[in-house]
């Protein structure tokens, strides 16, 4: 390998005969004083972690002999604003700009047919637009914000764009992860009627968003998907949803009514802790109540449980601290003992029915 850091903090490489994603990088022990990689013409690769946590880097120039950006090459590149991917790199593999938090623009060429999970990061609140080369087969950008080539796929819309309403083009089938996380202007979105897919993580930390209406055609929230929407109030779902995953809607400080759809038969982890529901009604069909499903909402104080539930996991009500009481139906088998905060009366429907026969 050949390289060379100047005085003034500029790293060159020549090329990188004999590095592996293994290998110690030779200026590991020195990051800050790196402010400007250059990688020379012929180096067709850079390898996996090349340049990772180089967080003092502002400007990087790239050869027209690239083709592949390994796997996290520039992640955590904290301090690089602008970035321009050069006519002739084909594929940025997963991570490679991951955690460039001051990125405002990106730049790709015609030449990209493959950006790998977290390519170019998940999204910034300081991230302007994203702009593709026109005659690039795979990839479009459309006023800065980026798509598939058919536009059937949203894949990022950049969290620092001044833009408080957004409808989302009807050609939309699939919102991409994290496509609109970290969007903090953003306050409406309308999403097109024919939508089939929201990916993970879809509008986390998208901190002023309002009000969300998910059309009839979707049947599944994934995993993280309004994670800390800290001003949303309004959640429409569609009766025909079946599934609510992971933190879906955990965090979501305003979200104080919420109405779990009849299609959904398991309320995964931690769905909608933090949120301020006074009142929750679980539909007939719910088996399980998994771990921290409802932790930490404060202001729970009334649950109605449908007579399929089967169990109830670890933390499940934890926090809850206005629960004073709760009614569970005769199907359940198990409860975790910390499932309900400590002093909370539980019951069981059949112990009220014994209890009705006896005064009569």
């Amino acid at each position: 390998m050949k390289w060379n850091l100047s005085k003034e903090g500029i790293l060159t490489i020549d090329d990188f005969d004999g590095f592996s994603s293994s290998s110690r990088r030779p200026w590991e022990d020195r990051p800050e004083m790196i402010h400007e990689i250059v990688i020379r013409e012929d180096i067709k690769v850079i390898p996996d972690h090349s340049f990772c946590y180089c967080s003092h880097v502002r400007k990087l120039s790239l050869p027209s002999s690239l083709k592949v950006i390994g796997k996290s090459a520039f992640c955590g590149c904290k301090a690089l604003e602008w970035l321009v991917i050069p006519e002739g790199v084909e594929v940025i593999c997963e991570s490679a700009f991951h955690e460039c938090d001051a990125l405002s623009h990106i730049s790709l060429p015609t030449t990209v047919e493959r950006l790998e999970y977290l390519a170019l990061g998940a999204n910034s609140q300081v991230l302007q637009r994203v702009d593709v080369a026109h005659g690039n087969r795979y990839f479009r950008s459309v006023h800065g914000i980026l798509f598939n080539a058919d536009m059937s796929a949203l894949l990022m819309f950049p969290g620092g764009r001044r833009r408080s309403d957004y409808p989302v083009p009807e050609s939309v089938r699939v919102i991409g992860e994290n496509a609109f996380a970290y969007a903090r202007y953003l306050r409406n979105v309308t999403l097109p009627q024919k939508l089939e897919r929201l990916e993970t993580g879809a509008f986390e930390f998208a901190s002023n968003i309002r009000s969300i209406f998910i059309p009839d055609t979707v049947r599944v929230i994934p995993m993280y998907a309004f994670f800390c929407c800290k001003r949303l109030k309004v959640v429409r779902l569609p009766e025909t949803l079946e599934g609510l995953g992971s933190e879906a809607f955990a965090n979501c400080s305003r979200l104080s009514d919420f109405t779990i759809p009849k299609g959904v038969t398991i309320l995964d982890y931690a769905v909608l802790a933090g949120c301020p529901i006074r009142e929750i009604i679980i539909p007939e069909g719910v088996t399980e109540i998994n771990s921290c499903a409802f932790y930490d909402c404060a202001k729970l104080k009334k649950i109605t449980f449908p007579e399929s539930l089967e169990a109830i996991w670890e933390k499940a009500f934890n926090g809850c601290t206005a629960l004073k009481k709760v009614c569970l139906p005769d199907k359940v088998w198990h409860v975790t003992d910390d499932a309900f905060p400590k002093g909370v009366i539980i019951h069981k429907n059949n112990q009220n029915k014994e209890q009705a026969d006896n005064k009569a």
